[in-house]
C-alpha cells in the first residue's frame, strides 16, 4: 500500500520482497492552487488591525507583499499551505480614498481606506460678552488654537 504523494516533486522509493528488490515512482501531486479571502477589504480612515486567508495546497509555498507603504504585513509574510495573513492599514490623514493590494502567490487582497473627513468649523458668535468686572464693551477672540481629533482649530 502506497500513500498519496503530497509532495510537488516525483518521489521514488524501493522494497524489497523475497529477495527481489521493487522501484516504486510516483507522481508529484497536482500544481498549487492558491485564494485570499475575503478579496477585498473596505475601511474609514482610522487605524485598523486585520487578517486575510490563504489557502493553498499542502506544500504549496506563498509570500505575502503589500504594495504601499501603509499597509503593513504583522507576524510571518510567508507560508507553505494555508495560513492567515495580518496586517496593519495606517491612519489616512488626508481627505482622499486610497486604494492598495497585498499580493500573494499570484492572489490580490485589496483594500479600500476612505479619507479623513475635513476639518470645517464654524464659531458663533465671535464675541463674548464682558464680564461685570470689565469695560460694557463685548471681548472678540483673537487667538485661541484647540486640538478636535485630528483638526487643529484656530479661532481668530
Amino acid at each position: 500500500n502506497v500513500l498519496a504523494n503530497t509532495l510537488l516533486t516525483t518521489r521514488t522509493g524501493t522494497m524489497t520482497i523475497a529477495g527481489n528488490t521493487f522501484t516504486v515512482t510516483q507522481g508529484a501531486a497536482p500544481g498549487c492552487t492558491y485564494g485570499l479571502s475575503p478579496p477585498t477589504a473596505h475601511y474609514d480612515s482610522s487605524p485598523i488591525t486585520n487578517t486575510v486567508a490563504m489557502t493553498a495546497g499542502t506544500g504549496c509555498a506563498w509570500t505575502a507583499t503589500p504594495n504601499a507603504n501603509w499597509i503593513t504585513i504583522l507576524g510571518l509574510a510567508s507560508g507553505t499551505g494555508n495560513g492567515t495573513i495580518t496586517y496593519i492599514v495606517a491612519t489616512n490623514s488626508i481627505s482622499n480614498q486610497r486604494v492598495g493590494t497585498i499580493t500573494a502567490a499570484g492572489q490580490t487582497h485589496t483594500i479600500t481606506q476612505d479619507g479623513a473627513v475635513p476639518c470645517t468649523f464654524a464659531i458663533s458668535p465671535v464675541t463674548a460678552p464682558s464680564s461685570p468686572a470689565s469695560s460694557d464693551k463685548p471681548h472678540r477672540v483673537t487667538s485661541m488654537p484647540f486640538q478636535l481629533g485630528a483638526c487643529l482649530i484656530v479661532v481668530s
